[in-house]
């Protein structure tokens, strides 16, 4: 058993894997709340423009939903609300982040009181801007530490492909009702990675997370760091999460609309993640405990790192020999493999130049295999 995997199936707050009706039928639903704190604003691509408000826009209210279900989950799941202390009071026994606290004249431990008041009371800015999708600078979203203020910057593509409804998705989308669950499920991992990082910001006063045992490693390999909202993600839900698709549909404007896959990765073992698997994860949040997804056994594999081929069958690590038959080739001309969260210990061979550099900001490194 992984570290990953034992720590999440040790932890009180939540039962061992099990079927997602089981889980619902003991899931007890948490009190939604507004969240009047939570603002939403549009970038125009100009830069130039002031920020727009977007808040009550028609067209932002799936997104908006999707945001005050996550911070409601992070802010009111005994589970989730103790975990995010937790990293946050590890980062703080760090001698950076013990002398800042001090420094500013505040306690050494992050309080409940005051990582609640940060989740619910503090203004929380959710600004939506086109960021790249191709090469060294592709992202999800980010925290510009250097900036003042709660402020998480999205990839516009998304806000937009949620907004959008399943019925005006691309003529030529293979399946419309599957990239929406996984367009959500995105959404809510990206925003939790994000606050972690807003509240490691707020805490320690834009100190960039240092080097703690048991963390992710920092998606920049030039700095020598920790990645606390990855970390949080793999403790949160017992894997991270990575997207495959094809090159050519990556560089479409509506390509939220075309991911092929969506990975759960633990270590170097991976399985797809399929429609309801991936609306169910989704609405566990909305619950006190979330769904420990069961089939992390062994469903389906979706492609070994080693070989560049993909396959459907038992969930084999990247170095084992495959034991079920190829199903499609992955190679660098067609396929592109986006990590969400953090990059991975191990990655495939890299083929290109832009692959071998590091994006300067944001959530996701793009690798291609």
């Amino acid at each position: 058993m992984t570290d990953s995997l034992r720590a999440l199936r040790s932890a009180p707050q939540d039962q061992g894997p099990e079927t997602f009706a089981a889980y619902a039928q003991s899931a007890t639903p948490l009190v939604p709340r507004p969240f009047l704190n939570l603002q939403l604003w549009l970038q125009d691509p100009e830069e130039n423009q002031p920020l727009l408000n977007v808040t009550t826009r028609p067209e932002f209210q799936p997104v908006l939903a999707l945001a005050r279900t996550a911070l409601n989950h992070l802010a009111y799941s005994r589970g989730a609300f103790g975990e995010l202390r937790n990293i946050l009071n590890q980062i703080g026994t760090s001698k950076e982040a013990e002398a800042i606290r001090i420094e500013n004249s505040c306690p050494v431990e992050v309080s409940e009181q005051e990582l609640r008041d940060f989740l619910t009371q503090d203004t929380l800015d959710v600004v939506f801007k086109k960021l790249s999708v191709r090469g060294k600078d592709f992202a999800w979203a980010y925290v510009n530490k250097d900036e003042d203020g709660n402020r998480i910057y999205v990839q516009l593509a998304l806000a937009r492909a949620l907004g959008q409804p399943v019925d005006q998705a691309p003529q030529d989308c293979q399946d419309a009702n599957f990239a929406k669950a996984g367009q959500e499920f995105l959404f809510v991992q990206i925003f939790c990675h994000e606050i972690v990082h807003a509240a490691m910001k707020k805490m320690f006063f834009k100190l960039t997370t240092p080097k703690i045992s048991g963390f992710v490693d920092d998606t920049d390999p030039t700095r020598y760091g920790s990645n606390a909202g990855a970390t949080f993600e793999q403790r949160l839900m017992g894997f991270l999460t990575e997207v495959v698709i094809q090159r050519k549909d990556a560089q479409k404007e509506d390509w939220l609309w075309f991911i092929s896959d969506f990975v759960a990765r633990e270590n170097d073992r991976r399985w797809t993640l399929d429609q309801a698997t991936l609306r169910n994860l989704t609405a566990s949040f909305n619950n006190q405990t979330r769904w420990i997804w069961e089939s992390r056994l062994g469903d389906n594999f979706i492609f070994n790192p080693n070989t560049h081929k993909r396959y459907r069958g038992e969930a084999l690590d990247a170095g084992s020999d495959p034991k079920a038959s190829p199903e499609l080739p992955v190679n660098g001309s067609e396929w592109i493999v986006t990590t969400v969260c953090a990059r991975p210990p191990t990655l495939a061979k890299e083929i290109s130049k832009e692959s071998r550099e590091t994006p300067s900001i944001g959530l996701g490194f793009m690798r291609f295999l």
